[in-house]
């Protein structure tokens, strides 16, 4: 089942800055998707869409079958966002922003400390659930507006960065939470990040947007099949010879990689051992085809 269906969405804004290009987007029932890109790459214009906080310039939205450009109110009860920038207020605890965000959707008292709790407990908050907001790191912040948006009962939760400044225990902390309510409970997530390890951890469709753009869509088993090179070669300092005879090179200050096969990887790195220099022979990387599929360069910007 689709839970969302975009066809050749468009988004101008005022001063003719455009944000999406066409975007088409099937998203199934019951997963983790995750839309990866640049700065600027209509990441959140997206979402906003999607969570009928935004209306496309053109294209069709569709939202659990309904044309959610013309009834959004059939579906908004369906979801629960994250937006780029959200803050909890300060004097209020984590206790008090879940709780009462479950009033606000219509729980009654009992249910909504009952999902209260639980959220808590899945982002490892009851410890700090009385602690003012004031008092608490960035990153608790945060997975506290990830306990807001589980604790719904929301078939699709919306998510904007929801990771962004938490170390890296705390990060998988929030993949946990988010693969056992997907997982236990059917819902879908949408995310977007900046970190190429969660998309390739915790989704099962990447959504690559570039410039407005997707540029590619897929598992990341499928993107990562995208380029042919499966090793990648790293070679600190200067070989002294063309190394595109070996592959594709990419160039990172005094570092060189070299993507290409097993073989080749063989011949280079005892070409570069012999002349005393450090090499490194690893897997291709999901990193590796990100760049690859984006580039290096500034690109567009929107």
């Amino acid at each position: 089942m689709l839970v969302a269906d975009l066809q050749d969405v468009r988004k101008v804004y005022d001063g003719g800055v455009v944000a999406l290009k066409g975007a088409t987007i099937m998203l199934e029932s019951g997963r983790v998707h995750c839309v990866l890109g640049r700065n600027g790459a209509g990441k959140t214009t997206l979402l906003r869409i999607l969570a009928t906080q935004l209306s496309p310039t053109s294209g069709r939205v569709y939202l659990f079958g309904f044309d959610a450009l013309k009834e959004p109110g059939r579906v908004r009860d369906k979801l629960a966002v994250i937006p780029q920038g959200a803050r909890l207020l300060p004097v209020l605890t984590p206790w008090d922003h879940v709780f009462n965000y479950l009033l606000l959707r219509g729980f009654g008292f009992s249910e909504a400390r009952r999902r209260a709790r639980e959220a808590l407990e899945l982002l490892e908050l009851e410890e700090y659930s009385n602690v003012s907001a004031l008092k608490l790191s960035g990153g608790m912040r945060q997975r506290v507006l990830v306990a807001m948006c589980i604790s719904s009962c929301a078939d699709f939760l919306l998510m904007d960065e929801p990771t962004v400044g938490l170390d890296p225990l705390a990060r998988r902390r929030v993949w946990s939470a988010i693969s056992k309510v997907v997982r236990e409970e059917g819902r879908t997530v949408l995310l977007t990040t900046h970190y190429l390890e969660e998309a390739e951890v915790l989704s099962e469709k990447v959504v690559i947007l570039h410039g407005g753009r997707v540029l590619s869509q897929g598992s990341p088993q499928e993107l990562r099949a995208g380029i042919p090179e499966r090793v990648r070669v790293d070679i600190h300092g200067d070989v002294g010879c063309d190394l595109s005879v070996y592959g594709r090179v990419r160039p990172y200050g005094r570092l060189v990689r070299v993507l290409t096969d097993e073989k080749r990887a063989e011949e280079l790195s005892a070409l570069a051992l012999k002349k005393g220099l450090t090499v490194e022979v690893a897997p291709v990387t999901f990193e590796d085809v990100f760049v690859e599929l984006v580039g290096l360069d500034g690109g567009e910007h929107v």
